[in-house]
C-alpha cells in the first residue's frame, strides 16, 4: 500500500494550534473561534491558501445533546460522524436529529457503529446497524463513509480475529449499501496502539487514527506512537482524532475534533459514498479481480450486468458503468477491459475474436506514450495485441506479426505502433500490420506468408517498395528485415515474388536513395559480391531498355570515388556488368543501339596482359589499357 493515499503538506501552523488549545481551554462557544483560525490560517498561507488545507471533522454522539448544526457549519466544521449503534441492542437517541440537521446545515454526514465484539457475532452487529443507519447512507454527495469504531479487545464472538471480526462487518455493511446501489468502503476507528490488534487484512478498508499527541492538527499525524502498529503502511492514515476535549459553535461540552489528510476535494473524492454499485452482480474470480482493481472506485466503475456467459461457452463475464469488463476462463483468468481498447476488440467480435480473450489488465507501455492489453485465443493458441496512444487509435495484431514485432522490441522497436489490425494483401497470399513510430516519424510494416514467414520493413525502403506496388510488384513479399550493409554504409531488405519465384531486394544508402533490383539481375550482382563488388549499390530500379529488349540496373561505388558501373540483361545474352572507363566508352557511343549491342561477358584481363582489361559485347569489344587509361574498340 502507498505511503499516503492522499499526500499532503503545508508549513507548520503554530499560530492556529496555538488558538486552538487556548479557544478550548476558555471553554469559549461562539463564533470567536472560528475568526481566530480563520484569521490565523489567512496570517500563515493568504486567504486562498487555507482553503486548501486540511479540513476540520467532529464526531458526535448523544453526549452533546441537539447541536445547533448551523452554528457547528458555520465554526468551520465540514464533516461529522454521529453514533448511529452500539452492539445489537442499543441506539443512540439523537443520531436521526444529527443526520437531517447535520447534513441540511451543509455538513457531511457519517454513521458509526461502535462494535461489541465479545458480546455478539460481526453478522449480527452489522444487521443492527444497518437497520438503523441504513436509509441514511445514500449516495447524495453528503454522506461519508459509515464507520467501524473497534475500542473493545475482550474476546470476538463469531470471528478467528479481531481483524476478522472487523473485515467480516465490513464485508456484510458494504454489500448491504451495494444492494441499494450505493458504494461504500468502511472506516476502520481505533487509537494507533490499539492498532496492533489487528493484521494486515484491515488495510483494504479507511483507517481512522485516534492520538491525542498534542501534535499539530493541519500538519501532524496519529503516527508519533505505536509506529509498529501501522496495520494500513508506514505513516498512512486517513482520518485522525486529534483531541476529545475540543470546543465547537453550537456544541455545549467538549466534542471530539477530527481532521481528513488531504484538503477538503480529496475528502469528498475519498469519504463520499457514491452510486450504483450493486457489488452482489460480481462473484469469484471476476469479483476478486473488481476488488483488486478497487471495486466501485475503480477506473470501471460499477457493474451494468450480473455475471453471464460468453457466447462461445468457454468463459464468464461482466459488464461496468466506465465502458469496462472483467472476463474470464478457467485457461486465462480473471482480467479487465476498458474504453478505446474494448471498444475495438468489441468490433472485433469480443473473444470470438482471432485475439480471444484479454490474458492482462489495461497497462501502460514502457515509452509512456501507449496502452495495451494482451489476449489469447483458447482454440488455436495464438497470442494477440491490442495496442492504443492518441496518434494510432486503438489496434490489434496476433499471431506470427505479433511474435516478430516483439522480437523486434514491440513499440520500442523502429516500426513503433500498429496502425492498422493485421489486414489480408489484396492478392490473397499475405498478412500484413503497418505501424508508426512516433518518435522518429518512420512508417513500417510487417508481411507475413506461410512461405516467406513475418518480416519488418520500414522507413526509406518502404516507401519505395510501396511506389512499386507493394506485394503485387516484381519484388513480391520481404523475407528479411531491414539490416545494415557489411560495409556498413547502407540498408537492405531481400524479397522473393511468390507468383514468379524471383528473388530480388531493394537497397538503400543516405546518398544513393532507395532502390529496386532482383531476377537475373540481381543474382549477378550477388554472384559478383553485392554492394562489396566493383559496382557498389543500385542508383536505379530495374528499366528496360529503350530498344525493349533488355533490362539493367545502373550503379555507384562509394569506395571508388563514386564510380559508376551497371548490369544488362537480355534473355539471348544473360546478364553482365560493365563498369568505369569501358562503361563511359559504351555510353557515349549509344548504350545497347550502338553497333557493339549489349555486354557479353564482365570486365575480365586480357590473356598474357598485365595491363588491358576488356568488356566482350554482341558485336564487338571494348579493351582498356590501365596503365595509359586509354579505351579503345577495334
Amino acid at each position: 500500500m502507498k505511503k499516503s493515499l492522499h499526500p499532503f503538506s503545508t508549513p507548520p501552523l503554530k499560530d492556529v494550534e496555538t488558538t486552538l488549545i487556548a479557544v478550548n481551554r476558555l471553554g469559549s462557544r461562539n463564533t470567536t473561534w472560528m475568526s481566530l483560525i480563520t484569521a490565523s490560517l489567512a496570517l500563515a498561507f493568504g486567504a486562498g491558501h487555507a482553503q486548501a488545507q486540511r479540513p476540520l471533522g467532529i464526531d458526535v454522539s448523544s453526549y452533546q445533546g441537539a447541536p445547533n448544526w448551523s452554528s457547528v457549519r458555520g465554526g468551520g466544521v465540514v464533516f461529522a460522524w454521529a453514533k448511529a449503534t452500539e452492539g445489537t441492542t442499543f441506539n443512540d437517541a439523537d443520531f436521526v436529529f444529527n443526520q437531517n440537521n447535520g447534513k441540511a446545515a451543509g455538513v457531511l454526514m457519517g454513521a458509526y457503529h461502535f462494535a461489541r465484539p465479545n458480546q455478539a457475532s460481526p453478522g449480527a452487529e452489522a444487521g443492527h446497524f444497518w437497520n438503523v443507519a441504513g436509509a441514511f447512507i445514500q449516495a447524495d454527495g453528503r454522506t461519508l463513509m459509515p464507520t467501524l469504531d473497534f475500542e473493545v479487545f475482550s474476546g470476538v464472538v463469531g470471528a478467528g480475529s479481531y481483524s476478522d471480526w472487523a473485515n467480516q462487518w465490513c464485508n456484510i455493511v458494504r454489500n448491504d449499501a451495494a444492494g441499494q446501489n450505493v458504494s461504500i468502503r468502511p472506516v476502520i476507528y481505533t487509537s494507533a496502539c490499539s492498532a496492533c490488534n489487528f493484521d494486515g487484512s484491515v488495510s483494504q478498508w479507511i483507517p481512522w487514527i485516534a492520538n491525542y499527541n498534542g501534535q499539530n492538527l493541519y500538519s501532524g499525524n496519529p503516527w508519533s506512537a505505536c509506529t509498529s502498529c501501522e496495520r494500513w503502511g508506514a505513516g498512512v492514515w486517513d482520518c485522525w482524532q486529534v483531541s476529545s476535549s475540543g470546543a465547537i459553535p453550537g456544541i455545549s461540552g467538549n466534542v471530539d475534533l477530527d481532521t481528513f489528510n488531504g484538503n477538503t476535494s480529496q475528502l469528498i473524492s475519498v469519504m463520499l459514498a457514491t452510486s450504483s454499485c450493486n457489488l452482489s452482480l460480481v462473484g469469484g474470480a471476476i469479483r476478486a479481480k473488481y476488488d483488486s482493481l478497487g471495486d466501485c472506485n475503480s477506473f470501471l466503475g460499477y457493474p451494468t450486468t450480473g455475471e453471464l456467459g460468453t457466447p462461445d461457452g468457454v468463459g464468464r463475464y461482466n459488464h461496468f458503468s466506465n465502458d469496462g469488463s472483467i472476463y474470464w476462463t478457467p485457461q486465462t483468468g480473471a482480467w479487465s477491459i476498458h474504453g478505446l481498447i474494448q471498444d475495438h476488440w468489441a468490433s472485433l467480435g469480443w473473444e470470438t475474436s482471432p485475439l480471444g480473450y484479454p490474458t492482462t489488465d489495461e497497462t501502460g507501455t514502457p515509452d509512456g506514450l501507449g496502452r495495451f492489453n494482451h489476449f489469447y485465443n483458447i482454440a488455436n493458441g495464438d497470442t494477440g495485441s491490442i495496442y492504443y496512444t492518441a496518434q494510432t487509435g486503438a489496434q490489434s495484431l496476433h499471431g506470427n506479426i505479433r511474435a516478430h514485432w516483439a522480437s523486434l522490441g514491440y513499440e520500442t522497436s523502429p516500426l513503433g505502433y500498429p496502425t492498422t489490425d493485421e489486414t489480408g494483401t489484396p492478392d490473397g497470399l499475405g498478412r500484413y500490420n503497418h505501424f508508426h513510430n512516433l518518435t522518429t516519424g518512420v512508417a513500417g510494416s510487417i508481411y507475413w506468408t506461410p512461405q516467406t514467414g513475418p518480416w519488418a520493413i520500414y522507413g526509406a525502403i518502404q516507401d519505395h517498395w510501396a511506389s512499386l506496388g507493394w506485394e503485387t510488384s516484381p519484388l513480391g513479399y520481404p523475407t528479411t528485415d531491414e539490416n545494415s550493409t557489411p560495409d556498413g554504409i547502407g540498408r537492405y531488405n531481400h524479397f522473393t515474388n511468390l507468383v514468379s519465384g524471383v528473388a530480388g531486394s531493394i537497397y538503400f544508402t543516405p546518398n544513393y536513395g532507395a532502390w529496386a533490383i532482383y531476377g537475373a539481375i540481381h543474382t549477378h550482382w550477388s554472384s559478383l559480391g553485392w554492394e562489396t563488388s566493383v559496382l557498389g549499390y543500385p542508383v536505379t530500379d530495374e528499366t528496360s531498355t529503350p530498344d525493349g529488349v533488355g533490362r539493367y540496373n545502373h550503379f555507384k561505388n562509394p569506395h571508388l570515388n563514386n564510380q559508376d558501373g551497371s548490369i544488362y540483361w537480355t534473355p539471348s545474352t544473360g546478364a553482365y556488368e560493365v563498369h568505369g572507363p569501358i562503361r563511359t566508352y559504351w555510353a557515349n557511343a549509344g548504350w545497347e543501339k550502338s553497333t557493339l549491342g549489349y555486354p557479353t561477358s564482365d570486365q575480365f584481363t586480357v590473356s598474357g596482359s598485365t595491363n588491358l582489361v576488356r568488356n566482350n559485347f554482341q558485336h564487338g569489344t571494348i579493351t582498356l589499357n590501365t596503365t595509359t587509361g586509354v579505351v579503345t574498340s577495334p
